[in-house]
């Protein structure tokens, strides 16, 4: 059976999910009998299969006939591939959409309407603060003539641009013309499926047991010269006197091990995290003081960390080392912060400035307070990157490679269970090399594409010669996760367009049994991650946890769980910096604070391995 994929709106306009055969288009479910509000203005009618197939093709469901607006939901930045945010959208979508049941033809209804979108959003006082991810779908539809003339009607003409602004999909781009909107919304609301059905799967049937788990011999060797050979980024940056963040010598141990005038640790320890058993400590190195959004990234050397939000923020945690507080540098973007392994750059996303790289030095001085992209030493233009990339530098040339291909998202908030990862045949992957100019900023040389079914949530290594994806294999016709996939990105990488065979000795399969988003460590040896608890069901977030693990490359075996969090408590978006400190966020969903942590435990367990049951 031939799956395909679609892409819907909220939270970064899109919800990828898997569909019905394209061939069969006309099987979908049947519309709903029942009419949902007489005198609602959007119109919800049924589909038929030509209308179905071009508004398919056009946000990227099926393959289309050749029109310029096909496909403009692939790159979108939160994925709605799996049964428990499919729910979220529905839900959402309908409850904004039931706010004009009523009507919106006089000012009363129109003033009824507005007070009725207002309370989806428990954060909103004021239809002006509405956020998209109260409106689902609906978020979408924003810019229809019916949310204006909403607005007018209610006499309230002159707040719909600050509505709009706060609450319309998507944040940057173009929006949906009112017919594309209306089929969709029509889709979303009348051939709203079987979940059971619909989310069935046929991925291939890998990593059943943990058991299943293979490293290519080509692959390993390759983490051996790096790894023990001193080849890699982390001995590379050694060599050139990168100063690691809080490191009073070389004795990795001590970092952050400093104290205040009365006292006490500046970098307070946080062991009741760890899992038992384990050398090496944890460390609280920062709390934030607003959300954050997507995951954290920090500098090579340990001292910047750069998170996603409305608006985005790199934190300066220089002053920290004499009892001060972190210095934050307001970013204008939204998401996917990344810094380049020499400790030389960064990359943000999202907003009006698309992707830019900038050069690291320009955060140290202490007068910046908001990065505009405006500076010197940042990118001229939006560089067109994919969301969701990876970012290394080449040891050889110093060329800057990304990857940005299917992705599943994780907010930080939005997930609380361990779920199956849904990409289908049709997941691909761009490859582009940035260099840098004579100016001081960067520009992109090359990029290719490349197919890569049912692979998706793609990493890479510091050194960009190990890519990771994580698999969406299915057992029975149900997904499932299937493993971390690795490749050496040596020339049978995307040869003729396509992934190399399993059995290829420059690849690896590791069988983990769940986890996202993995982070290869600088010296391209340990591979950390976190993994959400398994739950057969939907569950409040105070009665579920994640987890960090890590996976040694060079030894295999199995992997080791560094925390073990108790119910309400969140690690996740492990990341490595230059010496091996693995750097993660805990959110406490309990009292909705979240903290950068720093744990060594990942060098210690290089020297030392450890088997856990």
């Amino acid at each position: 059976m031939k799956l395909v994929m679609i892409s819907l709106a909220l939270m970064g306009l899109a919800a990828c999910q898997e569909g019905k055969p394209t061939s069969q288009l006309k099987d979908n479910p049947a519309a709903e009998e029942t009419t949902r509000g007489g005198t609602n203005p959007f119109p919800v009618d049924s589909l038929n299969e030509t209308e179905i197939r071009t508004v398919a093709a056009r946000i990227g469901y099926v393959e289309g006939d050749g029109h310029p607006d096909n496909g403009k939901c692939i790159g979108c930045h939160q994925n709605f591939n799996n049964i428990d945010v499919l729910d979220d959208l529905y839900n959402t979508t309908s409850w904004a959409y039931s706010c004009f049941d009523s009507g919106v033809s006089t000012r009363t209804e129109a003033t009824a309407a507005i007070a009725c979108l207002t309370n989806l959003d428990n954060n909103a006082t004021d239809v002006k603060q509405v956020g998209p991810g109260a409106l689902g779908f609906m978020a979408a539809g924003v810019h229809h003539k019916i949310f204006k003339d909403l607005f007018k009607t209610a006499g309230r003409e002159a707040d719909y641009e600050q509505f709009r602004s706060n609450a319309g999909m998507p944040l940057a781009g173009t929006p949906f013309v009112d017919q594309d909107f209306e089929n969709l919304l029509a889709w979303v609301l009348n051939y709203y499926p079987s979940l059971a059905d619909f989310l069935t799967h046929d991925g291939p049937d890998l990593c059943r047991t943990r058991a299943d788990t293979q490293i290519g011999k080509d692959l390993q060797a390759y983490v051996k010269r790096m790894s023990e050979g001193g080849l890699g980024w982390e001995h590379v940056n050694m060599a050139r006197g990168v100063t690691m963040f809080a490191c009073p010598d070389t004795n990795k141990h001590n970092c952050f091990t400093q104290k205040g005038q009365n006292g006490q640790d500046l970098f307070p320890r946080a062991d009741s995290w760890k899992a038992p058993g384990l050398p090496g400590h944890m460390r609280l190195l920062h709390q934030y003081d607003e959300t954050t959004n997507y995951w954290i990234r920090s500098s090579a050397d340990g001292r910047f960390v750069g998170n996603g939000g409305q608006p985005s923020a790199i934190i300066d945690l220089q002053n920290k080392l004499s009892g001060g507080k972190a210095r934050k540098i307001t970013v204008e973007a939204l998401y996917d912060p990344a810094f380049l392994p020499d400790n030389s750059g960064f990359i943000f996303q999202g907003d009006e400035h698309g992707s830019r790289i900038c050069e690291q030095n320009i955060l140290e001085h202490e007068d910046l307070v908001t990065l505009d992209f405006m500076q010197q030493g940042c990118s001229k233009g939006d560089l067109k990157i994919g969301l969701y990339q990876a970012i290394g530098s080449n040891l050889d040339s110093g060329d800057i490679r990304t990857l940005a291909g299917y992705f599943s998202s994780d907010s930080g908030y939005s997930i609380n269970r361990d779920i199956a990862p849904l990409f289908g045949k049709a997941a691909g992957l761009t490859m582009d090399t940035i260099r840098r100019v004579n100016d001081g900023s960067f520009e992109k040389v090359n990029s290719r594409t490349m197919s890569t079914p049912y692979h998706g949530s793609w990493m890479m290594s510091p050194a960009n010669q190990i890519a990771t994806s994580i698999v969406s294999a299915s057992t029975g016709g149900k997904a499932r996760h299937g493993g971390y996939r690795l490749f050496m990105m040596n020339s049978n990488f995307g040869s003729k367009g396509k992934l190399p065979d399993l059995n290829d000795p420059s690849t690896a399969l590791l069988c983990t049994d769940g986890g996202e988003k993995p982070s290869v460590s600088f010296d391209e040896r340990m591979l950390a991650y976190y993994r959400y608890a398994r739950q057969g069901q939907r569950v409040n977030s105070l009665e579920s946890s994640s987890d960090i693990l890590v996976y040694d490359l060079l030894r295999g075996k199995e992997p080791i769980a560094l925390t073990q969090m108790p119910k309400g408590y969140y690690a996740q978006f492990p990341h490595y910096r230059s010496d091996g400190w693995l750097y993660f966020t805990v959110l406490n969903a309990w009292t909705e604070e979240r903290f950068v942590v720093a744990t060594d435990m990942s060098i210690h367990l290089e020297k030392s391995p450890i088997t856990q049951p």
